[in-house]
């Protein structure tokens, strides 16, 4: 074919989009529901790549030493030694507990935290985030608590309250004298503060302490202060094994327990890709059903083109042309869409613990790029596979009966995907409504994750009568377009039978 019936075949693949608004719309919304939800995916697995724990209590520290998790095992003369290095200003040992935290008899859990439970801590390490009184005074008793902002709102109280906190399954009741807060981000977790010897009871190791964070001195070089503290750790490390570490930077936000908001390759890395290629698979099924009805309905036009002398290369090559003006319309319009859905998408994944509740969506190009590729891929493929069936047409049934638009379409199709969608309903129903008890968080999130594969699976079933209703919506509108047009300009095939005359407009339906 030369340039200029390649120019022809485009330019009729454009000319399909405003002739048959009701085929095309259809199967391209169903193109665009496919690509969102695979465009919100992508950018959230493309997040997982780029997490880091966030840091929250030692962000008023640049350097912390800790124990992997060994508490106690920091030994008073190791804190000496260690503020005894001259460009460090000063040491702050800490204590934390995990702290059940009730008020008026009820737990508090709040909202957005990573724990269950709140940190309780001395109030002397109250500088590594750092905290202040907003209202009352410090903890000077044993009997004594000062509550962080964030955890005071979620369980009401103030000043003056009373509360109850167990540790190791024993109930305490304190006194709240103090509402703390801090000025850098706080989102992650909940804190109490004790005094530096209660903590210290509480913990169980009164003589040892479970992290150390480093003050410089203002000026002091931070690659010189790191290698003093770590000549200084040596000797306390066993041979082989690094009990005592050093951590700066993003590091600290693990020291301080953060999880990891991406999740470990293990499991949520893995649920993510897992859904990724699920996706991916049921679109395809969509997106071939809807553009196989959409073909399928202009089996009459397809079959004048045949008897005027178009032959199967040409039609095969108009029918792709449409594939991939619709890949180009639906990306352009998925991949906003999709960067909309990915927070919600991150969100539910937190519900579930697949990643961290401090997990981030970022928008990055390639994504976006991926999207692109994938619905170009699918839609191709789908054209593809309707082509065949569209190339059976004889062109001797264009000057008899052309085949109908799109035939008879099955009954159990139809039934199925009506009943796949009943079935999602049925499941929103029941966990909306918490009439069955699906199990935290694992059975809720399988339970969704199926109700969400019947909806995709019976979109895909349902298709071809979704695009032939939209068909019929349009129909007026397209045959108001058409009457309002004017006649078609005079294109020719220029591969086709020499001489044959340019086609005229054949009145289509929708």
């Amino acid at each position: 074919m030369t340039g200029g019936g390649r120019t022809v075949v485009v330019w009729m693949a454009w000319r399909t989009l405003r002739w048959h608004p009701g085929s095309v719309l259809g199967a391209l919304i169903t193109l665009v529901i496919s690509a969102t939800v695979i465009s919100a995916l992508w950018f959230v697995v493309d997040s997982a790549d780029r997490q880091r724990p966030v840091v929250e209590r030692y962000a008023g520290t640049p350097m912390v030493i800790t124990t992997g998790g060994i508490p106690g095992a920091i030994p008073p003369r190791l804190v000496a030694a260690v503020g005894a290095v001259p460009q460090v200003a000063a040491v702050v040992p800490e204590h934390f507990v995990v702290a059940p935290f009730f008020a008026g008899g009820a737990p508090v859990q709040v909202a957005g935290d990573q724990y269950s439970n709140p940190i309780g801590h001395g109030w002397g390490s109250a500088r590594l985030t750092p905290f202040g009184i907003r209202q009352g005074g410090p903890p000077r008793r044993e009997d004594e608590v000062v509550v962080d902002a964030r955890l005071a709102a979620a369980a009401r109280v103030a000043v003056g309250d009373r509360v109850e906190v167990r540790v190791a399954g024993m109930p305490r009741a304190y006194r709240v004298t103090g509402v703390a807060a801090t000025a850098v981000p706080w989102r992650y977790q909940s804190a109490l503060f004790f005094t530096d010897g209660h903590v210290a009871e509480l913990a169980g190791h009164p003589r040892g302490f479970t992290s150390l964070g480093v003050l410089p001195r203002p000026g002091a070089d931070p690659h010189e202060l790191q290698q003093a503290v770590a000549r200084i750790l040596e000797p306390y490390n066993p041979p082989g094994a690094q009990v005592f570490r050093i951590a700066t930077g993003a590091d600290r936000g693990a020291a301080e327990g953060n999880l990891p908001p991406g999740g470990s390759p293990s499991d949520g890395y893995n649920v993510l890709w897992f859904l990724v290629y699920v996706m991916a698979l049921i679109a395809i099924g969509m997106v071939a059903a809807a553009l196989g009805v959409s073909i399928r309905r202009r089996s009459m036009e397809i079959a004048v083109l045949r008897a005027i002398g178009a032959r199967p290369g040409q039609i095969r090559l108009l029918l792709l042309a449409e594939g991939l003006l619709f890949s180009l319309v639906a990306a352009v319009l998925a991949v906003p869409l999709g960067g909309l859905v990915a927070p919600l998408v991150a969100a539910r994944f937190r519900d579930f613990g697949v990643v961290s509740v401090s997990f981030e969506v970022f928008y990055r190009p390639l994504p976006a790029l991926w999207t692109l590729l994938f619905t170009l891929a699918v839609t191709l493929a789908a054209s593809l596979l309707a082509v065949r069936r569209a190339l059976r047409i004889r062109p001797g049934d264009a000057l008899g009966q052309a085949p109908a638009e799109g035939g008879a379409l099955g009954r159990g199709r139809l039934l199925t995907g009506l009943s796949l969608l009943v079935t999602a309903l049925v499941l929103a129903v029941l966990e909306t409504a918490h009439l069955v008890d699906f199990g935290q968080p694992l059975g809720t999130m399988i339970v969704e994750f199926v109700r969400v594969c019947l909806i995709v699976a019976a979109v895909g079933l349902l298709a071809p009568w979704f695009v032939l209703a939209v068909g019929r919506l349009l129909r007026p509108l397209a045959a108001r377009s058409r009457r309002a047009g004017g006649s078609w300009p005079s294109p020719t095939w220029s591969s086709t039978t020499a001489g044959s005359p340019a086609p005229q407009r054949p009145s289509y339906s929708v």
